[in-house]
């Protein structure tokens, strides 16, 4: 963050080279289950993916970016964005305020956020019915 608050952008590069160089991190999970994700607005969620995706190409194996917000419909946008500026993968929590009764209602959300992102079994060597 800068010293108004604001996403700080700049170092994400800073940060992609020290994480491969000095720690030997191939992969990344960006707005993952520690909270970040929760606390950005879907601006600034796409600002930081798209930030990660592009400084971590060439350099990451796979960026994979957590897709997890308080509703299906962000989700799928963050799903779908995620697929539109070439990410790797997407991961998601299942909604944990209004939780899913049983696993039939958890398949249908996760389905339902899966559909907004490009599915492409060629590349995955997966494939979800």
């Amino acid at each position: 963050m800068t010293e108004h608050g604001e996403i700080n952008l700049s170092v994400i590069g800073q940060h992609v080279d020290y994480l491969v160089e000095k720690q030997g991190a191939k992969n990344i999970s960006v707005n993952g289950t520690t909270g970040e994700g929760l606390s950005l607005s879907i601006s600034e969620h796409r600002w930081v993916t798209e930030e990660w995706v592009t400084k971590g190409r060439n350099k990451l194996d796979q960026v994979v970016i957590h897709v997890r917000a308080l509703s299906l419909k962000e989700s799928q946008e963050l799903a779908k964005h995620a697929a539109e500026i070439g990410a790797d993968g997407i991961s998601l929590m299942a909604p944990f305020f209004l939780k899913p009764q049983n696993k039939d209602d958890l398949t249908a959300f996760l389905k339902e956020v899966a559909a907004a992102a490009l599915h492409c079994p060629s590349n995955t060597i997966t494939s979800l019915p």
